[in-house]
């Protein structure tokens, strides 16, 4: 599997999603930490910012809170 190049927030994304599909193929476990962590060193970036764990932090509340 080939990830894209490039370090916009939508290759990245984009590449998260393609490993997360590719592992659930395989049929094997992978977290979604480890799928941000290789897109993101893949991107050439270290880490999320702050705007960006808000935001993930809020989906996964909305999620929640429409689950319940």
């Amino acid at each position: 599997m080939t990830l894209r190049k490039g370090s916009t927030k939508s290759v990245i994304r984009s590449n998260i999603k393609a490993l997360l599909k590719e592992a659930k193929l395989a049929g094997k476990p992978i977290t979604t930490k480890k799928a941000v962590a290789l897109a993101m060193n893949k991107a050439g970036k270290s880490k999320l910012s702050k705007k960006d764990i808000r935001k993930r932090a809020a989906l996964s509340l909305q999620k929640k809170l429409k689950k319940a």
